[in-house]
């Protein structure tokens, strides 16, 4: 993983959560880098599901578009669908997310 600046950092920040562009057009290839995290992510995620968090993740991979870690979770549920908490949990776990 590359090194990334607090500035680049912090403009990736602003564009994710105020979709304020001012400062993108400066910074543009740098936050391209940075944003690569999200794939990184994915990754570990998907290395650590669980039975208990199969369901939330999936919910997660769904919200983030984030296809890795939702094939990852899909492959898991389908696997050890007998694990998986009941359908009570599940539903709960659905109701979570959409409050978010």
């Amino acid at each position: 993983m590359a090194d990334v600046s607090i500035s680049t950092l912090d403009t990736l920040i602003r564009c994710m959560y105020y979709q304020c562009t001012d400062k993108l057009k400066e910074s543009a290839k740098d936050v391209l880098v940075a944003a690569n995290l999200k794939e990184t992510c994915e990754h570990i995620l998907a290395e650590g599901i669980t039975n208990e968090t199969a369901i939330d993740l999936l919910i997660l991979a769904e919200k983030v578009s984030a296809p890795i870690l939702k094939d990852a979770a899909l492959r898991y549920a389908g696997k050890n669908l007998r694990a998986l908490h009941s359908a009570e949990e599940i539903f709960a776990a659905v109701a979570r997310w959409g409050t978010k």
